[in-house]
């Protein structure tokens, strides 16, 4: 019954896409930083994973009643763009000082989609799907933490161009599918 339901499998694919993107930090781009900056890549993996933790509690708490005067979907499409720009940013660029200007987009980006895309869940999830739901949530989310993993083996081709590529299409797919969404919510 969800997998008919054409919002839900929607929704479900974001939050796959979304893990995806989420766990690039901790794969593929923790290898390309020491390629490129080798033992001080350390350093910047860390201040970047801290900037992502800053401007979240910062941002969010900042602009959390401002939020409420948009629509969500408007959100979760600014988020999703604001997201894959950080992304693409951060696997094209090698200065250091232009990463943290990349994580900040990313960050942005991430806080936007990813409660957008919650209170979308739960505003179009019926009642008695919402277990099912979160089950194949769950498993969607782990899934592309899983697929996150293989963008390393990418890595030994030493063509970040390939990824960044990949990057700009999974964007280019997340967009259409919030489009795509907006469609099918407004059409209910």
């Amino acid at each position: 019954v969800i997998f008919k339901n054409k919002v839900l499998v929607t929704l479900l694919f974001l939050g796959f896409i979304f893990q995806v993107m989420d766990n690039q930090i901790a794969y593929y781009l923790s290898l390309l930083y020491y390629d490129l900056f080798e033992e001080k890549s350390y350093e910047l993996l860390g201040f970047l994973r801290t900037e992502n933790t800053i401007i979240a509690i910062v941002f969010l708490y900042a602009i959390k009643k401002y939020l409420t005067l948009f629509k969500e979907l408007n959100i979760a499409l600014i988020g999703g763009i604001f997201l894959f720009v950080g992304y693409v940013l951060l696997s094209a660029l090698q200065v250091e000082m232009l990463l943290y200007g990349a994580m900040f987009i990313a960050s942005i980006g991430e806080i936007l989609l990813f409660p957008a895309l919650q209170g979308i869940s739960a505003n179009f999830i019926p009642p008695q799907f919402r277990g099912r739901y979160a089950s194949l949530a769950n498993i969607c989310g782990t899934a592309g933490g899983m697929l996150a993993v293989v963008f390393m083996l990418l890595h030994p081709l030493n063509s970040p161009q390939i990824v960044t590529v990949i990057y700009i299409i999974l964007g280019l797919l997340t967009i259409r599918a919030i489009i795509k969404l907006r469609v099918q919510i407004q059409s209910k």
